[in-house]
């Protein structure tokens, strides 16, 4: 005797998706004009958006190392200086702290 397992899939976004289409089919019949309006409507900004995330995409990776080795350098000079001093120099010159 053999045993076979079936294995379920999820397919709640496949009828999802044919579900969004078949809706989007009944309205482009009754609103003339909005199958094509949205076609072009997703044309353009697929144009418009791919160029700019491929531009931001190259810019993050031509500024990470500067900005990485600029955080290093300001990382040892901000721990070489006292934090006591700091504070000590702030309260000094708040005018609360001034006689009458």
């Amino acid at each position: 005797m053999t045993m076979t397992t079936e294995t379920k899939t999820y397919t709640g976004l496949l009828h999802a998706g044919a579900g969004t289409g078949l809706g989007l089919v009944q309205l482009s019949v009754l609103i003339p004009g909005l199958l094509p309006t949205l076609a072009l409507l997703g044309f353009f900004t697929a144009v418009m958006v791919l160029p700019l995330l491929a531009l931001g995409l190259v810019a993050a990776v031509l500024a990470a190392p500067p900005y990485v080795v600029w955080r290093l350098a300001t990382r040892g000079r901000r721990s070489s200086v006292p934090q006591n001093a700091c504070r000590s120099a702030v309260t000094e010159t708040t005018p609360s702290s001034r006689p009458s």
